[in-house]
Protein backbone atom coordinates (compact mmCIF):
# COMPACT_ATOMS: atom_id res chain seq x y z
CA UNK A 1 0.00 0.00 0.00
CA UNK A 2 1.53 3.10 -0.74
CA UNK A 3 2.02 6.22 1.09
CA UNK A 4 -0.85 8.14 -1.18
CA UNK A 5 -3.14 5.61 -0.18
CA UNK A 6 -2.72 5.47 3.41
CA UNK A 7 -3.21 9.14 3.33
CA UNK A 8 -6.76 9.19 1.57
CA UNK A 9 -7.79 6.57 4.05
CA UNK A 10 -7.00 8.23 6.78
CA UNK A 11 -8.53 11.23 5.53
CA UNK A 12 -11.53 8.79 4.85
CA UNK A 13 -11.41 7.46 8.39
CA UNK A 14 -11.99 11.40 9.88
CA UNK A 15 -14.23 11.80 7.71
CA UNK A 16 -16.37 9.20 9.15
CA UNK A 17 -15.81 10.22 12.70
CA UNK A 18 -16.55 13.63 11.80
CA UNK A 19 -20.21 12.20 9.97
CA UNK A 20 -20.55 9.86 13.14
CA UNK A 21 -20.41 13.40 15.48
CA UNK A 22 -22.30 15.25 13.34
CA UNK A 23 -25.09 12.31 13.67
CA UNK A 24 -24.77 11.98 17.04
CA UNK A 25 -25.07 15.66 17.64
CA UNK A 26 -27.77 15.86 15.41
CA UNK A 27 -29.79 12.84 16.87
CA UNK A 28 -29.20 14.70 20.58
CA UNK A 29 -30.67 17.74 19.19
CA UNK A 30 -33.45 16.22 17.71
CA UNK A 31 -34.06 14.56 20.90
CA UNK A 32 -33.82 17.76 22.68
CA UNK A 33 -36.11 19.18 20.57
CA UNK A 34 -38.68 16.75 20.60
CA UNK A 35 -38.42 16.61 24.32
CA UNK A 36 -39.09 20.81 24.27
CA UNK A 37 -42.05 19.74 21.67
CA UNK A 38 -43.39 17.60 24.18
CA UNK A 39 -43.36 20.33 27.05
CA UNK A 40 -44.89 23.07 24.75
CA UNK A 41 -47.79 20.60 23.94
CA UNK A 42 -47.91 19.97 27.62
CA UNK A 43 -48.24 23.63 28.25
CA UNK A 44 -50.51 24.39 25.28
CA UNK A 45 -53.13 21.55 26.48
CA UNK A 46 -52.99 23.51 29.74
CA UNK A 47 -53.41 26.61 28.91
CA UNK A 48 -56.06 25.44 26.14
CA UNK A 49 -58.15 23.51 29.44
CA UNK A 50 -57.92 27.23 31.18
CA UNK A 51 -58.90 28.74 28.25
CA UNK A 52 -61.73 26.61 27.64
CA UNK A 53 -62.85 27.18 30.81
CA UNK A 54 -62.39 30.70 30.84
CA UNK A 55 -64.51 30.87 27.48
CA UNK A 56 -67.51 28.17 29.55
CA UNK A 57 -67.35 30.98 32.52
CA UNK A 58 -67.76 33.87 29.71
CA UNK A 59 -70.33 31.72 27.71
CA UNK A 60 -72.43 31.70 31.16
CA UNK A 61 -71.96 34.70 32.03
CA UNK A 62 -73.08 35.88 28.57
CA UNK A 63 -76.38 33.75 28.60
CA UNK A 64 -76.96 35.44 32.53
CA UNK A 65 -76.52 38.66 30.42
CA UNK A 66 -78.60 37.96 27.37
CA UNK A 67 -81.04 36.62 29.59
CA UNK A 68 -81.42 39.85 31.74
CA UNK A 69 -81.27 42.27 28.45
CA UNK A 70 -84.26 39.66 27.23
CA UNK A 71 -86.22 41.12 30.23
CA UNK A 72 -85.54 44.47 29.72
CA UNK A 73 -86.29 44.43 26.08
CA UNK A 74 -89.85 42.59 27.17
CA UNK A 75 -90.47 45.95 29.39
CA UNK A 76 -89.27 48.53 27.11
CA UNK A 77 -91.73 46.67 24.21
CA UNK A 78 -94.89 46.99 26.79
CA UNK A 79 -93.91 51.11 27.56
CA UNK A 80 -93.28 51.55 23.44
CA UNK A 81 -97.37 49.95 23.57
CA UNK A 82 -98.44 51.76 26.11
CA UNK A 83 -96.58 55.11 24.84
CA UNK A 84 -97.82 53.99 20.95
CA UNK A 85 -101.16 53.93 22.67
CA UNK A 86 -101.41 56.83 24.46
CA UNK A 87 -99.80 59.00 20.77
CA UNK A 88 -102.58 57.32 18.98
CA UNK A 89 -105.38 58.83 21.47
CA UNK A 90 -103.28 62.59 21.19
CA UNK A 91 -103.18 62.11 17.07
CA UNK A 92 -107.29 61.85 17.36
CA UNK A 93 -107.54 64.46 19.47
CA UNK A 94 -105.56 66.87 17.55
CA UNK A 95 -106.89 66.03 14.31
CA UNK A 96 -110.38 67.02 15.34
CA UNK A 97 -108.68 70.09 16.76
CA UNK A 98 -106.74 70.42 13.33
CA UNK A 99 -111.06 69.80 11.73
CA UNK A 100 -112.05 72.87 13.97
CA UNK A 101 -109.10 75.23 13.18
CA UNK A 102 -109.81 74.34 9.13
CA UNK A 103 -113.32 75.48 9.73
CA UNK A 104 -112.11 78.80 11.57
CA UNK A 105 -109.72 79.34 8.92
CA UNK A 106 -112.02 78.59 6.01
CA UNK A 107 -114.59 81.36 7.50
CA UNK A 108 -111.81 83.97 7.76
CA UNK A 109 -110.79 83.15 4.16
CA UNK A 110 -114.45 83.37 2.93
CA UNK A 111 -114.55 86.96 5.32
CA UNK A 112 -111.12 88.32 4.04
CA UNK A 113 -112.50 87.54 0.40
CA UNK A 114 -115.14 89.79 0.85
CA UNK A 115 -113.00 92.54 2.80
CA UNK A 116 -110.43 92.73 0.07
CA UNK A 117 -113.52 93.12 -2.62
CA UNK A 118 -114.38 96.19 -0.73
CA UNK A 119 -110.83 97.54 -0.65
CA UNK A 120 -110.45 96.84 -4.20
CA UNK A 121 -113.52 98.80 -5.31
CA UNK A 122 -112.28 101.67 -2.62
CA UNK A 123 -108.27 101.37 -4.60
CA UNK A 124 -110.44 101.79 -7.94
CA UNK A 125 -112.48 104.78 -7.13
CA UNK A 126 -109.48 106.29 -5.15
CA UNK A 127 -107.53 105.68 -8.28
CA UNK A 128 -109.79 107.34 -10.48
CA UNK A 129 -109.49 110.62 -7.92
CA UNK A 130 -105.90 110.80 -8.05
CA UNK A 131 -105.71 110.48 -11.31
CA UNK A 132 -107.96 113.41 -12.03
CA UNK A 133 -105.68 115.11 -9.39
CA UNK A 134 -102.50 114.37 -11.24
CA UNK A 135 -103.94 115.79 -14.19
CA UNK A 136 -105.01 118.96 -12.53
CA UNK A 137 -101.11 119.04 -10.76
CA UNK A 138 -99.58 118.59 -14.58
CA UNK A 139 -101.76 121.61 -15.82
CA UNK A 140 -100.69 123.51 -12.61
CA UNK A 141 -97.05 122.42 -13.01
CA UNK A 142 -97.19 123.66 -16.88
CA UNK A 143 -98.72 127.21 -15.95
CA UNK A 144 -95.48 127.48 -13.21
CA UNK A 145 -93.20 126.91 -15.72
CA UNK A 146 -94.28 129.21 -18.72
CA UNK A 147 -94.43 131.87 -15.92
CA UNK A 148 -90.98 130.51 -14.58
CA UNK A 149 -89.63 130.55 -18.19
CA UNK A 150 -91.69 133.82 -19.59
CA UNK A 151 -91.38 136.33 -16.53
CA UNK A 152 -89.30 134.76 -13.50
CA UNK A 153 -86.19 133.69 -15.45
CA UNK A 154 -86.18 137.22 -17.36
CA UNK A 155 -86.48 139.13 -14.00
CA UNK A 156 -83.64 137.24 -12.47
CA UNK A 157 -81.26 138.45 -15.55
CA UNK A 158 -82.12 141.63 -14.78
CA UNK A 159 -81.44 141.39 -10.91
CA UNK A 160 -78.19 139.36 -12.11
CA UNK A 161 -77.05 142.05 -14.52
CA UNK A 162 -77.87 145.18 -11.90
CA UNK A 163 -75.65 143.07 -9.13
CA UNK A 164 -73.01 142.48 -11.53
CA UNK A 165 -73.07 146.73 -11.84
CA UNK A 166 -72.46 146.24 -7.78
CA UNK A 167 -69.56 144.56 -7.81
CA UNK A 168 -68.05 146.00 -10.27
CA UNK A 169 -68.48 149.46 -7.98
CA UNK A 170 -67.48 147.14 -4.87
CA UNK A 171 -64.02 146.11 -6.29
CA UNK A 172 -63.47 149.69 -7.32
CA UNK A 173 -63.67 150.98 -3.75
CA UNK A 174 -62.04 148.06 -2.43
CA UNK A 175 -59.34 149.51 -4.70
CA UNK A 176 -58.98 152.95 -3.59
CA UNK A 177 -59.07 151.55 0.08
CA UNK A 178 -56.41 148.88 -0.70
CA UNK A 179 -54.24 152.06 -1.44
CA UNK A 180 -55.02 154.05 1.58
CA UNK A 181 -53.74 151.69 3.72
CA UNK A 182 -50.58 150.99 1.82
CA UNK A 183 -49.83 154.57 2.03
CA UNK A 184 -50.72 154.70 5.46
CA UNK A 185 -48.07 152.04 6.33
CA UNK A 186 -45.70 154.01 3.74
CA UNK A 187 -46.23 157.27 6.12
CA UNK A 188 -45.95 155.15 9.28
CA UNK A 189 -43.00 153.51 8.10
CA UNK A 190 -41.42 156.96 6.96
CA UNK A 191 -42.31 158.46 10.60
CA UNK A 192 -41.10 156.08 12.58
CA UNK A 193 -37.18 156.80 10.43
CA UNK A 194 -37.93 160.71 11.02
CA UNK A 195 -37.89 159.34 15.02
CA UNK A 196 -34.90 157.24 15.00
CA UNK A 197 -33.02 159.82 13.18
CA UNK A 198 -33.90 162.41 15.55
CA UNK A 199 -32.92 160.32 18.64
CA UNK A 200 -29.50 160.24 17.42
Amino acid sequence: MTEEMKLILNELQKIDTRILDVQTSIENKISALDNRITDVQTELERKMTVLDNRITDVQTELENKMTVLENKMTVLDNRITDVQTELESKMTVLENKITVLDNRVTDIQEKLEEKITVLDNRVTDMQGKLEDRAVVLENKVSDVQMTLENETNKNIRIIAEGHLDLSRKLERSLRVNHEKEMLFIRVNRIENELRRLQMR
